[in-house]
């Protein structure tokens, strides 16, 4: 950790003295009319985005996805029988009801009443993706699986306006390669006689244990 650590300061070093068309020099330098960021800040994302962000997220949003693709027949059947079509739209519907990021903490930055509750700014707040993301205001029977849900995409799974996930278009192509293959190569694949899905333990993940299939 030690070496990671100068390594990327190395990098922060180098992007302060020559900045680059990158993500680096724009939290160096600031972009878009924001400031930049001090050096701890700058690791904190680089750590993030280099070891975490796209790794745990796209694994757990893959395995959820295959899940749901499995655990219902209909369901089954529609994205064999139109993987193109119907993959994407089983990708969305799975990252709106099973976010792999359940919430982000975030701070207030201006007085401000949410729910009938005031807020100091500078009030730590946890937000909630996955609760968001089932509010039946917005989405009708939230916890069905509907692969014709008309307003699918505006799921809160890769946040919104600033903290938008720039790894989403990736993420997103990465799901729907690994079921395209998944669905080709073993069209037969079934849910393991008896499995019953299980959670990983964590607040701000949410994701399978375990996967079992049989073909």
């Amino acid at each position: 950790m030690g070496d990671y650590t100068r390594y990327l300061q190395a990098l922060i070093d180098e992007r302060r003295a020559h900045p680059r068309e990158d993500l680096l020099s724009d939290l160096v330098h600031g972009a878009n009319g924001h400031p930049g960021l001090p050096d701890e800040y700058t690791h904190c994302i680089a750590r993030g985005a280099a070891r975490v962000a796209g790794f745990d997220t796209t694994r757990d949003a893959i395995t959820s996805t295959m899940y749901a693709v499995l655990a219902d027949p209909s369901i089954r059947e529609r994205v064999l029988a139109d993987p193109v079509k119907m993959i994407p739209r089983a990708t969305e519907e799975v990252l709106r009801r099973d976010a792999p990021h359940r919430g982000l903490f975030r701070l207030t930055t201006r007085d401000t009443t949410l729910g009938g509750t005031d807020l100091p700014a500078g009030t730590p707040l946890l937000l909630l993706f996955g609760s968001g993301n089932r509010d039946e205001a917005v989405f009708p029977d939230p916890d069905a699986v509907d692969l014709d849900r008309p307003n699918v995409r505006d799921h809160l799974a890769f946040g919104r306006g600033l903290h938008v996930c720039p790894g989403a278009p990736m993420a997103r192509a990465e799901i729907r390669v690994a079921l395209e293959h998944l669905v080709r190569r073993l069209p037969g694949m079934v849910l393991a006689p008896g499995y019953e899905p299980v959670y990983i333990a964590s607040y701000f993940f949410r994701g399978l244990e375990s996967l079992d299939v049989t073909w």
